[in-house]
């Protein structure tokens, strides 16, 4: 029994010192990455192409200190008469933007399929470069490095860079598709565009920084120039007419009106002798799209409806927007050179003739 239990002791003692199974360590592993040689390449020797831009142009003045001075337009004389004499600058001595157009197709043998499409060309047309592949509405010189252009739906107001490369860059937009007439001015770009569906405005943009202010609005919508211009007269100043214009409604209504006191003298009977053809209605007449006649009606209805009754179908404002002058003066459509009214009704005197259509300058106002 004591041999057992001594035995028995030390199998516990035996036991009590076995090794036990090792755990895994979550201690980070401080064995370095195998090392790397980095591989060697051959420098590329393919040209970096940088962005086109346009060249640098002076810094602008900020938009509050430029238009806190008139800047006005120069005024010249040519056979008598007084002119605003300003042009934008062109591309270069010999360079200008336009439009392509059929004579310079039959003329020049520019390509076809260029029709209504901007370019750059000289002196001479015998070249061209193209400044979009989109065709546009008009175009006008800006600067000696771009020209504004109108989209072909008259939404979008456009700069079309001289420089190839340069993409064309948005200057406006114009929901209701009214843009029209755009003109540059020193540091302005003044257009016709939608107020809404269906009246238009004059704005103007600062070029340097896109500053767009809407100067004149309440001005009918026109399918072209008949029934509304402008002058800039300075950064700051701005002339235009209104035209009263016959419409439809009033065509079809004098059709058949007898003017002659009983001999049956229409405008359907003399324009169907005149022109070798019946026109029903005065819808049928316009659709034959003859416009010496379409201006002779007008000025037959520009007679009845406002001559003959005292009422002027022309009239003509100017403002100042920096000191808010403002002016008028009236005529009529299809007027005699210089005929001219003012605001009491008197007529302009013939001294004042030379200024044309620089009517603010007339005496009457310098008073």
């Amino acid at each position: 029994m004591k041999r057992f239990a001594i035995l028995l002791v030390l199998l516990l003692l035996l036991t009590g010192c076995a090794v036990a199974p090792a755990q895994e360590s979550t201690a980070p592993s401080t064995t370095l990455p195998a090392k790397t040689e980095p591989v060697a390449t051959a420098p590329s020797t393919a040209p970096v192409t940088e962005p086109a831009t346009e060249p640098p142009t002076e810094p602008a003045e900020p938009y509050d200190t430029y238009f806190a001075t008139e800047i006005p337009c120069p005024i010249e004389f040519s056979s008598g008469d007084a002119y605003l004499a300003f042009t934008a600058p062109d591309a270069g001595p010999d360079e200008f933007a336009w439009l392509v157009q059929d004579y310079h197709v039959r003329q020049f043998n520019w390509k076809a399929e260029d029709l209504g499409r901007p370019v750059l060309t000289s002196t001479g047309c015998q070249e061209y470069r193209l400044l979009s592949e989109d065709t546009v509405a008009e175009i006008t010189n800006a600067t000696s490095n771009y020209c504004v252009a109108v989209s072909e739906d008259r939404g979008t107001l456009l700069r079309l860079s001289y420089t190839e490369g340069v993409e064309p860059v948005t200057l406006y937009t114009d929901p209701y598709g009214h843009i029209s007439s755009p003109k540059v001015y020193d540091q302005c770009l003044f257009f016709v565009a939608g107020v809404d569906e269906t009246t238009n405005g004059i704005y103007r943009y600062y070029l340097p920084d896109g500053t767009v202010d809407l100067l004149v609005e309440d001005l009918p919508v026109a399918e072209d120039e008949k029934n509304i211009r402008f002058q800039i007269v300075s950064n700051v100043t701005l002339s235009w007419c209104c035209t009263d214009l016959p419409t439809l409604e009033k065509m079809e209504e004098y059709w058949n009106y007898d003017s002659t006191g009983g001999e049956g003298r229409t405008p359907h009977v003399f324009f169907a002798e005149i022109m070798g053809q019946d026109f029903a209605t005065a819808a049928d007449f316009l659709a034959a799209n003859d416009p010496e006649r379409i201006d002779q009606y007008e000025e037959l209805l520009d007679s009845w409806l406002y001559r003959d009754k005292g009422i002027y179908s022309q009239h003509y404002y100017y403002q100042n927007f920096l000191t808010g002058v403002k002016l008028e003066a009236y005529s009529y459509a299809y007027h005699q050179r210089n005929e001219l009214y003012y605001p009491d009704g008197s007529e302009r005197p013939e001294e004042d003739y030379p200024n044309h259509r620089l009517w603010w300058l007339d005496s009457y106002y310098q008073k």
